[in-house]
């Protein structure tokens, strides 16, 4: 029996890399509902819907250029609507000073 060789030029379902030059291409819109709030009130965290191939590092970098705060983490998750990150802030009251900026509240 002759040795069958490993195809390793197989394709793969890889999310092409679109270039983002801005934050506004990586930031698409605040959430505004009623968990979010609650959210923003209990955790300083508010919640974005975000371009579908963005990293959290590029997120966490965007906000920080957007709204001038530190972000301490950056939790993503993608549904049939799309990518949702919830961003949480360092400093105490973060999430509702950007939020009122923004008019999310």
């Amino acid at each position: 029996m002759d040795a069958l060789k490993k195809n390793s030029g197989h394709s793969r379902n890889l999310v092409p890399k679109v270039p983002r030059n801005t934050p506004n291409d990586i930031i698409l819109y605040a959430l505004t509902t009623e968990k979010a709030a609650r959210c923003m009130d209990q955790f300083n965290t508010l919640v974005f819907y975000v371009e579908k191939t963005s990293t959290k590092p590029e997120i966490k970098k965007a906000i920080t250029e957007l709204y001038g705060f530190k972000v301490k983490k950056v939790n993503t998750l993608i549904n049939k609507h799309g990518k949702k990150a919830y961003v949480r802030f360092d400093e105490k009251d973060a999430a509702l000073e950007i939020a009122s900026r923004i008019g999310a509240i």
